[in-house]
């Protein structure tokens, strides 16, 4: 669906390992007990204070500009088995079931912009 543009977002599961894919505090990765704590915080809170605490520690979402999908393993000489897409913008919220979005569940979105490999 989203090589065929169908599909104009992909999402990942709010983990520690996601949170420490997307966030970064003075631009340095999180440490252990700062993803945990987001992660708690998500799951006790909901998204809004999952938002309210990255922004009360001056934790911000890394500017990713691209984002790829490989099929099967990843030989990166094979431009047949992946796709590398620009990122229009990347949070937390409700997805597309209709793409693969959990239903009524936060998850991290990737609102995908034009192809470019």
């Amino acid at each position: 669906m989203i090589e065929s543009g169908i599909k104009k977002e992909e999402y990942r599961d709010i983990t520690p390992y996601w949170i420490s894919r997307i966030c970064r505090k003075n631009d340095k990765h999180l440490t252990k007990e700062e993803k945990t704590t987001l992660f708690n915080i998500l799951h006790e809170t909901g998204a809004l204070g999952f938002v309210a605490a990255i922004i009360s520690c001056g934790i911000t979402f890394y500017n990713h500009k691209t984002v790829t999908f490989y099929r099967g393993v990843p030989y990166f000489s094979d431009k047949a088995k992946h796709m590398t897409w620009s990122i229009e913008s990347m949070g937390i919220g409700i997805g597309n079931i209709d793409w693969g979005a959990p239903q009524n569940k936060h998850v991290i979105k990737l609102t995908l912009g034009k192809r470019i490999l």
